[in-house]
């Protein structure tokens, strides 16, 4: 929704997505919320293809929408600045960039 109301495309990194321990293993064993699936059915088609693993983790309700911040790339260093005065921990986890018509999202 933040990419389409702002004509943007978001490139998330999952290597870079800050998970709770045993995250892998309790997604492997099969403990993923059924809010998952519905949330994946609401908006999936606005993201490009996205294995199975990555929808269970990008799709989990149990999230509550964490904060996301963006900020252009001209005052991050600023931003991080302040951040640190407040001790926020904060992890860059993708990129945005100008919308091309494809998907809103793209997982790399």
């Amino acid at each position: 929704e933040v990419c389409e109301g702002s004509g943007v495309k978001a490139t998330l990194k999952m290597d870079k997505l800050p998970l709770l321990p045993y995250t892998e293993h309790y997604r492997q064993k099969g403990s993923v919320p059924g809010g998952t699936q519905r949330n994946y059915a609401s908006y999936g088609h606005k993201a490009g293809a996205i294995t199975e693993a990555q929808q269970q983790i990008l799709c989990d309700p149990q999230t509550s929408g964490g904060l996301l911040v963006a900020v252009d790339p001209s005052v991050e260093e600023a931003f991080h600045t302040v951040a640190e005065r407040f001790n926020l921990s904060l992890t860059s986890i993708g990129e945005l960039s100008a919308y091309d018509g494809g998907a809103w999202v793209e997982v790399a």
